[in-house]
Protein backbone atom coordinates (compact mmCIF):
# COMPACT_ATOMS: atom_id res chain seq x y z
CA UNK A 1 0.00 0.00 0.00
CA UNK A 2 1.45 3.78 -0.68
CA UNK A 3 1.23 6.15 1.60
CA UNK A 4 1.16 10.48 1.35
CA UNK A 5 4.41 11.36 1.25
CA UNK A 6 3.48 14.82 3.32
CA UNK A 7 0.78 13.30 6.15
CA UNK A 8 1.34 9.67 5.82
CA UNK A 9 -2.88 8.65 5.23
CA UNK A 10 -2.87 5.40 3.47
CA UNK A 11 -3.60 5.69 -0.56
CA UNK A 12 -5.79 3.45 -2.71
CA UNK A 13 -7.70 3.46 -5.71
CA UNK A 14 -9.86 6.47 -4.51
CA UNK A 15 -7.09 8.73 -4.07
CA UNK A 16 -6.94 11.61 -7.21
CA UNK A 17 -4.24 11.34 -9.25
CA UNK A 18 -1.36 14.16 -8.50
CA UNK A 19 0.39 15.93 -11.93
CA UNK A 20 4.03 15.44 -11.62
CA UNK A 21 4.22 18.52 -14.38
CA UNK A 22 1.73 20.98 -13.07
CA UNK A 23 -1.69 21.08 -15.01
CA UNK A 24 -1.33 24.52 -15.77
CA UNK A 25 1.59 24.04 -17.38
CA UNK A 26 0.31 21.10 -19.92
CA UNK A 27 0.94 18.77 -17.55
CA UNK A 28 -0.18 15.03 -18.39
CA UNK A 29 1.89 12.85 -16.31
CA UNK A 30 -0.27 11.56 -13.12
CA UNK A 31 0.60 9.19 -10.47
CA UNK A 32 -1.92 8.32 -7.25
CA UNK A 33 0.89 7.07 -5.01
CA UNK A 34 2.26 10.70 -3.90
CA UNK A 35 -0.38 12.75 -2.11
CA UNK A 36 -3.96 12.11 -0.15
CA UNK A 37 -6.50 13.99 -1.23
CA UNK A 38 -6.47 16.67 1.55
CA UNK A 39 -2.27 17.83 0.80
CA UNK A 40 -3.50 17.47 -2.66
CA UNK A 41 -5.91 20.01 -2.26
CA UNK A 42 -3.47 22.05 0.34
CA UNK A 43 -0.78 22.67 -2.43
CA UNK A 44 -3.11 23.25 -4.96
CA UNK A 45 -4.81 26.23 -3.72
CA UNK A 46 -0.93 27.44 -2.60
CA UNK A 47 2.44 26.12 -4.48
CA UNK A 48 0.10 25.20 -7.49
CA UNK A 49 -2.43 28.35 -7.76
CA UNK A 50 0.57 30.51 -7.40
CA UNK A 51 2.06 29.53 -10.22
CA UNK A 52 -1.27 29.05 -12.07
CA UNK A 53 -1.68 32.87 -12.04
CA UNK A 54 1.74 33.42 -12.83
CA UNK A 55 1.47 31.55 -16.43
CA UNK A 56 -2.26 32.40 -16.86
CA UNK A 57 -1.34 35.70 -19.47
CA UNK A 58 1.05 33.89 -21.48
CA UNK A 59 -1.36 30.51 -21.82
CA UNK A 60 -4.08 32.89 -22.87
CA UNK A 61 -2.10 35.21 -25.32
CA UNK A 62 -0.70 32.16 -26.93
CA UNK A 63 -3.79 29.26 -26.16
CA UNK A 64 -1.80 27.15 -23.81
CA UNK A 65 -4.06 24.26 -23.00
CA UNK A 66 -4.11 22.59 -19.26
CA UNK A 67 -3.05 19.13 -18.65
CA UNK A 68 -6.71 18.20 -18.08
CA UNK A 69 -8.49 20.79 -20.06
CA UNK A 70 -8.28 21.81 -24.01
CA UNK A 71 -8.80 25.04 -22.47
CA UNK A 72 -6.53 28.15 -21.69
CA UNK A 73 -7.19 31.15 -19.56
CA UNK A 74 -9.72 33.89 -19.74
CA UNK A 75 -8.30 37.41 -18.81
CA UNK A 76 -5.79 40.07 -19.84
CA UNK A 77 -3.42 38.33 -22.61
CA UNK A 78 0.98 38.83 -22.27
CA UNK A 79 2.73 37.17 -25.19
CA UNK A 80 5.84 37.13 -23.08
CA UNK A 81 6.77 34.44 -21.16
CA UNK A 82 6.49 34.86 -17.12
CA UNK A 83 9.57 35.28 -14.90
CA UNK A 84 10.12 32.09 -13.23
CA UNK A 85 13.25 33.04 -10.87
CA UNK A 86 11.36 34.00 -7.89
CA UNK A 87 10.15 31.91 -4.95
CA UNK A 88 6.68 31.19 -6.78
CA UNK A 89 9.13 29.78 -9.52
CA UNK A 90 11.06 27.66 -6.76
CA UNK A 91 8.09 26.45 -4.59
CA UNK A 92 6.74 24.75 -7.61
CA UNK A 93 10.09 23.92 -8.99
CA UNK A 94 10.89 22.05 -5.50
CA UNK A 95 7.49 20.45 -5.54
CA UNK A 96 7.63 19.02 -8.94
CA UNK A 97 11.15 17.60 -8.53
CA UNK A 98 10.24 16.38 -5.42
CA UNK A 99 7.14 14.43 -7.21
CA UNK A 100 9.55 13.16 -10.15
CA UNK A 101 12.22 11.75 -7.88
CA UNK A 102 9.50 10.46 -5.46
CA UNK A 103 7.51 8.74 -8.33
CA UNK A 104 10.57 7.38 -9.95
CA UNK A 105 12.30 5.49 -6.83
CA UNK A 106 9.30 4.87 -4.98
CA UNK A 107 8.45 4.48 -1.20
CA UNK A 108 11.32 3.27 0.24
CA UNK A 109 13.87 6.12 -1.10
CA UNK A 110 11.51 8.88 0.28
CA UNK A 111 11.43 7.12 3.82
CA UNK A 112 15.47 7.69 3.90
CA UNK A 113 15.87 10.88 6.88
CA UNK A 114 17.48 12.87 4.26
CA UNK A 115 14.38 13.58 2.94
CA UNK A 116 12.51 14.60 6.08
CA UNK A 117 13.74 18.44 5.65
CA UNK A 118 12.49 18.51 2.07
CA UNK A 119 9.16 17.03 2.63
CA UNK A 120 8.33 19.36 5.88
CA UNK A 121 9.39 22.08 3.34
CA UNK A 122 7.25 21.13 0.72
CA UNK A 123 4.15 20.85 3.09
CA UNK A 124 4.53 24.13 3.95
CA UNK A 125 5.25 25.81 0.84
CA UNK A 126 8.63 26.83 1.82
CA UNK A 127 11.28 27.05 -1.44
CA UNK A 128 14.75 25.97 -1.45
CA UNK A 129 17.27 28.25 -2.33
CA UNK A 130 18.91 28.15 -5.39
CA UNK A 131 21.96 25.53 -5.55
CA UNK A 132 24.88 27.16 -4.78
CA UNK A 133 27.14 24.89 -6.40
CA UNK A 134 24.85 23.11 -9.62
CA UNK A 135 25.66 19.80 -11.04
CA UNK A 136 26.16 19.16 -14.67
CA UNK A 137 22.47 18.01 -16.18
CA UNK A 138 23.61 14.73 -17.34
CA UNK A 139 23.61 14.03 -21.54
CA UNK A 140 20.63 12.49 -22.42
CA UNK A 141 18.41 10.87 -25.55
CA UNK A 142 15.57 12.87 -25.46
CA UNK A 143 15.80 16.09 -27.83
CA UNK A 144 14.09 19.17 -26.09
CA UNK A 145 14.12 20.66 -29.79
CA UNK A 146 11.72 17.19 -30.04
CA UNK A 147 9.06 19.20 -28.40
CA UNK A 148 8.87 22.68 -29.63
CA UNK A 149 10.36 26.13 -28.88
CA UNK A 150 8.50 26.56 -25.49
CA UNK A 151 9.05 23.02 -24.04
CA UNK A 152 8.97 22.42 -20.63
CA UNK A 153 12.16 20.32 -19.13
CA UNK A 154 11.96 18.91 -15.52
CA UNK A 155 14.82 17.11 -14.32
CA UNK A 156 16.29 15.23 -10.93
CA UNK A 157 19.64 13.91 -10.48
CA UNK A 158 21.23 13.25 -7.86
CA UNK A 159 25.97 12.46 -7.59
CA UNK A 160 27.80 9.98 -5.48
CA UNK A 161 27.29 11.34 -2.23
CA UNK A 162 23.60 11.33 -2.60
CA UNK A 163 22.96 15.07 -3.37
CA UNK A 164 19.92 15.54 -5.22
CA UNK A 165 19.88 18.57 -7.59
CA UNK A 166 16.05 19.15 -9.22
CA UNK A 167 15.29 21.68 -11.32
CA UNK A 168 12.80 22.99 -14.69
CA UNK A 169 13.37 25.34 -17.81
CA UNK A 170 10.04 26.04 -18.43
CA UNK A 171 8.41 27.41 -21.71
CA UNK A 172 11.75 27.48 -23.03
CA UNK A 173 13.41 29.85 -20.84
CA UNK A 174 16.88 28.96 -18.87
CA UNK A 175 16.64 26.82 -16.29
CA UNK A 176 16.78 27.29 -12.46
CA UNK A 177 17.88 24.36 -10.47
CA UNK A 178 17.04 23.71 -7.04
CA UNK A 179 19.18 21.50 -3.71
CA UNK A 180 16.37 19.31 -2.35
CA UNK A 181 18.94 17.08 -0.72
CA UNK A 182 22.49 17.55 0.40
CA UNK A 183 23.33 13.71 0.62
CA UNK A 184 22.01 10.56 1.72
CA UNK A 185 19.96 9.98 -1.30
CA UNK A 186 19.96 7.52 -4.04
CA UNK A 187 23.49 8.26 -5.86
CA UNK A 188 23.90 8.15 -9.37
CA UNK A 189 20.57 8.49 -10.30
CA UNK A 190 18.98 10.76 -13.29
CA UNK A 191 15.05 11.37 -13.83
CA UNK A 192 14.27 13.94 -16.99
CA UNK A 193 10.60 14.84 -18.32
CA UNK A 194 9.59 16.99 -21.39
CA UNK A 195 6.50 18.18 -22.63
CA UNK A 196 5.24 20.51 -25.02
CA UNK A 197 2.70 22.60 -23.42
CA UNK A 198 1.36 23.45 -26.82
CA UNK A 199 0.21 19.93 -27.33
CA UNK A 200 0.09 18.58 -23.56
CA UNK A 201 -0.53 14.88 -25.19
CA UNK A 202 3.44 15.20 -26.12
CA UNK A 203 5.70 14.40 -23.63
CA UNK A 204 8.12 11.87 -22.68
CA UNK A 205 10.22 10.43 -19.85
CA UNK A 206 13.25 9.43 -18.73
CA UNK A 207 14.40 7.33 -15.95
CA UNK A 208 15.43 6.70 -13.04
CA UNK A 209 18.46 5.16 -14.87
CA UNK A 210 21.96 5.28 -13.45
CA UNK A 211 24.59 7.99 -14.61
Amino acid sequence: MAFCLLCGKPLDHATPPEHVLLDCLGGRKKSKRLLCRACNSRLGGTVDAALARRVAPFRAAHHLPGGSRNRWPDGPPDPAPPPLDDDVARAAIAKMGLLLWAQGLGAAEMARPCWRAALARLAEGVPPPPAATPLLVPATPLNAEDFGPWAHRLWAFSDDEGRVLAGAALYGQPGLSLELCPAGAAPRRHLLLLADPRRPAHWAELGPRPI
